[in-house]
């Protein structure tokens, strides 16, 4: 009896615990320079997806600009306004290829058998000056897809944060560290 309650505790937990990942395949791999040589990074995320994902699309650029901003090496993030030259600039092109959605209600009534949010991209890095493509990848967040553990959104934060990896990576920038609510930081 009490190695029965101890299994199906465990098939609770296991349930109600989920994991959020992020996809990176490198289509064209930039080039590591060691030093960002560009005057400011320019970011164009396409706003020709389905209605229903026009939503995602804005949260996506907001979230990758706030996070590159939060990169105090970056001397200027901005998005893409046609009337503002790129020159000098590190044209980042954002393409939203798919989209699965879970709502928050579908995750609270089904839990694990809603599934998991993705929010498959294809991010083209160009350099603004001469419009040479610098690197191709293919990113997708997904949400936890377990028990209580993400939706949708889980799912962009997790395509930006990929996004705003690379870059870092790439160009030797710290990555900036996960925000803490101000509930936590009071308790510390």
């Amino acid at each position: 009896m009490r190695r029965n309650l101890y299994l199906l505790g465990l098939v609770v937990l296991v349930l109600l615990v989920g994991c959020a990942t992020v996809n990176t395949i490198p289509v064209h791999s930039l080039e590591p320079l060691g030093m960002f040589p560009f005057s400011a990074i320019v970011l164009d995320v396409d706003q020709n997806v389905a209605e229903d994902a026009q939503q995602q699309a804005f949260d996506l650029q907001i979230r990758v600009v706030e996070e590159l901003n939060r990169t105090a090496a970056i001397p200027e993030v901005r998005l893409s306004h046609p009337d503002v030259s790129d020159d000098g600039a590190l044209l980042v092109r954002v393409s939203v290829e798919g989209m699965r959605k879970v709502s928050g209600a579908a995750r609270f009534f089904l839990g694990s058998f809603a599934g998991k949010a993705s929010m498959t991209t294809e991010v083209t890095f160009l350099d603004g000056s001469s419009g040479e493509m610098l690197g191709i990848y293919q990113i997708t967040g997904k949400s936890g897809g377990s028990g209580m553990s993400g939706g949708t959104d889980d799912a962009v934060v997790q395509t930006a944060d990929g996004i705003v990896a690379i870059i870092c990576e790439t160009y030797g920038f710290t990555p900036p560290k996960p925000e803490r609510s101000s509930a936590v930081e009071e308790e510390f």
